[in-house]
């Protein structure tokens, strides 16, 4: 409040409350001398953040009420901390030691291991420095999420260990320590470390999409497109229908850039696909790239999530994951209809 500032957190600050006092606006040699924070008097201290940047304080004379003067890099004026932040710099400075479990700053942190209740979570920094989920499934990383989650990690505490509770390792390290689970995750669950983005396939780079929909008495659509003529066409036996180049740009813009609501589970073995309605999916559609990656993107759209959408995933992925239902709307558009 006030223009204060804490060093570290707030709740649990590694430094006193710094509040400002002073009205300087440009601070002379002169003026700090008069303060006691000439360089031939004071007290400098160095502070560095879980970041890796640093701070620094310059403690001066003390003037009133147990209060010193002070000078903040950051703030760049004058200001008041208790005088027992000065006698412990004198006599004890251990009081300002790093006391955290997982000592590092983030540039620092390459891997991530967490274990909980029989799960485990290993995430990896790329080179490009972006964060990657490595298993239980091979993915993108939620940046945000991760961040939260490392941020928290590198403030835990002797007080935050827990026994047989969350168990983390940081940079492949082969012992683990066990800690409050709420202090690292709080509101996080495993899922939410894994990127909602789960495809991004323009339909320039499509070669064949085939759309099926269960229960539906119509056979699969099948599409293909003629590099030779430049254009979509009809691979069914119904040679009554023609590609509607409109629809089917509707119908994929729904996976050009398909992010999921929300990820329902990051670990989904064969045998419980039947609980989202993905063992015999409402809908699947399968596409095939013109070159490159030669790999089938198989996406399966399984059973209702309320009003928020349906469960979906894709056939080489152990994720389950729940499609908004603006994007199951486009999925369902025909692209094939009666020639005229």
């Amino acid at each position: 409040e006030n223009g204060a500032t804490y060093f570290g957190s707030e709740d649990n600050p590694y430094m006193f409350l710094i509040a400002i006092d002073s009205e300087e606006t440009e601070l002379t040699d002169a003026h700090l001398a008069a303060y006691g924070l000439g360089a031939e008097n004071a007290i400098t201290l160095t502070f560095k953040r879980y970041d890796g940047a640093t701070e620094q304080v310059v403690l001066g004379r003390e003037f009133s009420d147990g209060l010193v003067y002070a000078f903040s890099s950051s703030l760049k004026s004058v200001a008041s901390v208790p005088v027992s932040l000065k006698a412990k710099a004198l006599t004890d400075i251990s009081e300002f030691a790093d006391d955290r479990l997982f000592p590092y700053d983030v540039s620092e942190v390459k891997s991530i291991s967490l274990s909980l209740a029989g799960e485990t979570v290993l995430l990896s920094r790329s080179e490009k420095a972006q964060w990657m989920m490595d298993s239980p499934v091979s993915a993108n990383a939620d940046q945000d999420a991760v961040g939260v989650l490392l941020g928290n990690i590198l403030s835990l505490k002797e007080s935050d260990k827990e026994n047989n509770s969350l168990f983390i390792s940081l940079n492949g390290g082969d012992e683990s320590i066990s800690v409050r689970t709420q202090a690292v995750l709080g509101d996080l669950s495993f899922a939410d470390l894994r990127s909602r983005a789960i495809l991004s396939i323009p339909l320039s780079s499509v070669k064949r999409i085939t759309l099926s929909r269960a229960g539906s008495l119509a056979p699969a659509e099948v599409v293909e497109y003629n590099q030779d003529r430049s254009s979509w066409e009809n691979k069914t036996k119904n040679n009554n229908l023609k590609v509607l180049p409109a629809s089917l740009e509707e119908m994929m813009s729904g996976v050009e850039h398909l992010t999921a609501s929300r990820i329902q589970s990051i670990n989904v073995g064969a045998d419980e696909l039947r609980k989202y309605g993905l063992e015999k999916p409402y809908m699947s559609v399968a596409i095939d790239r013109r070159s490159g990656d030669m790999t089938r993107v198989n996406l399966l759209v399984g059973d209702k999530c309320g009003s928020e959408g349906r469960f979906a995933t894709l056939g080489s992925d152990e994720a389950v994951f729940v499609l908004p239902m603006h994007v199951v709307r486009k999925l369902e558009t025909p692209i094939l209809g009666e020639a005229r």
